[in-house]
């Protein structure tokens, strides 16, 4: 299965559970390489995905996106040797989630879909 059709899998995979009125507990979004240069396209598509199953979450599935940690912005840290510490918000913007779910994140917030974790991968609930 290719990247664009991954969309087209999920649509058709969704009108088939949302048809059969089937339950979603958890979906594991990782279908795109992450090019940590350069993640627009990733992220564009993993929102897409997110999208094309959007109808047969409920407010206890698990979305889970690969390769998007949360970023900050870090400095030296004065408390400990060879540390570094959370600059502070304000002068800079506060952690973000990154790579490819940064755009679902986005949308996370806007949506009020509820952040549960963010290590490498990265999951919500609350898509509904």
């Amino acid at each position: 299965i290719t990247t664009e059709d991954s969309i087209g899998y999920l649509n058709r995979l969704t009108n088939q559970f949302y048809d059969e009125k089937k339950n979603v507990s958890f979906f594991y979004l990782d279908s795109f390489d992450v090019n940590w240069k350069s993640p627009a396209e990733s992220c564009q598509h993993h929102l897409k995905e997110l999208v094309s199953i959007k109808k047969i979450l409920n407010n206890d599935t698990l979305v889970v996106v690969d390769d998007s940690p949360i970023i900050g912005y870090l400095q030296q840290s004065i408390k400990i040797e060879k540390s570094l510490d959370l600059i502070p918000f304000g002068p800079v913007p506060s952690p973000a989630i990154s790579g490819k779910g940064s755009l679902i994140h986005e949308y996370a917030i806007q949506t009020g879909a509820k952040l549960l974790f963010s290590n490498y991968q990265t999951g919500w609930i609350g898509f509904n």
